[in-house]
């Protein structure tokens, strides 16, 4: 493994739409979604775009019944739900989830995250770990983190790294999502459902080198995510784009082809992460677990 390099941050965000109002149906939407950022250049110097939703009104306003006005109130400025995400885990540098790897042909990782914290270097296991299953050495592994402020993914022999173009340690939400085709050995990197790298690479194999799957944390260096995490998603499928940007804002019912983990991260407490997909691997959470309410733009 290489060598680890000081961490940093960037604040660079979006502004989110707003709510439109439609007039005959007296159906209540909600629009808009979180601006991206961008990146430039070899300097490394960022520069973020805002994205803002738009919202019209037709006919006469609608009589809402008590139901649509909860949910209308719960949708707040920034395009978060207030009441729909439940509980999310907040990892503080110690602790993470960990769970059998039900993952390793063709797969897509999907999560909610909020963090600042970042590592620099030039590959995948320099960054703080979010979804890993690495071992050290050369190995058919694979592993996620957050590595000069973008969304890393990356697989083993050999050692491939690719990154968003995206800053994603704004301190606000965003959706972050990778996919692995073994077929072709192609890997992708999407953030806030907008495909953003992608590569072939030569490593065509199963991903089977280690056994388990740790969620916010690279255990083999001890290089941990730092932030709050939510919506964990696990598919043995690749997802396309069009899938993955239609439902990273909705609920799963759990029973969706090809997933093969959904950890809602919604308990109370205790060492336990409930798996509501259909293989219900349940994960167990090392070194401590503190909920918090979330805000994460996920609603039913």
């Amino acid at each position: 493994m290489g060598s680890n390099g000081a961490s940093a941050q960037a604040t660079s965000v979006g502004t989110a739409g707003t709510t439109g109002l439609s007039g005959a149906a007296g159906s209540m939407v909600a629009s808009g979604s979180a601006g991206t950022t961008g990146s430039a250049g070899a300097s490394g110097s960022e520069g973020g775009s805002s994205g803002a939703g738009t919202g019209g009104a037709a006919g006469s306003a609608p009589v809402l019944d008590a139901a649509v006005e909860a949910t209308a109130d719960a949708v707040i400025t920034d395009g978060s739900a207030a009441t729909c995400a439940g509980q999310a885990l907040l990892l503080e540098g110690s602790n993470y989830l960990e769970v059998a790897r039900p993952i390793q042909d063709d797969f897509t990782i999907e999560a909610w995250i909020k963090t600042t914290a970042s590592r620099s270097g030039t590959m995948w296991y320099h960054g703080n770990g979010l979804v890993y299953a690495d071992v050290g050495g050369a190995a058919n592994d694979f592993g996620s983190s957050i590595l000069n402020d973008r969304f890393a993914f990356g697989v083993g022999n050999p050692d491939t790294t690719i990154a968003s173009s995206t800053v994603v340690t704004t301190g606000r939400w965003v959706h972050v999502a990778a996919t692995r085709r073994k077929s072709t050995g192609e890997i992708q990197v999407l953030v806030n459902g907008a495909l953003e790298t992608a590569m072939t690479t030569a490593q065509t194999a199963s991903l089977t080198a280690q056994a388990t799957l740790a969620v916010g944390a690279n255990t083999i260096d001890a290089l941990y995510f730092l932030g709050t995490i939510d919506e964990v998603r696990l598919w043995n499928v690749v997802r396309s784009q069009v899938d993955i940007a239609s439902h990273m804002n909705a609920r799963l019912t759990g029973t969706e082809q090809g997933l093969v983990g959904y950890y809602r991260l919604d308990e109370d407490d205790g060492p336990t992460a409930i798996d509501t997909s259909a293989g219900q691997r349940n994960a167990i959470l090392v070194g401590g677990s503190n909920r918090d309410r979330s805000d994460a733009p996920v609603c039913p």
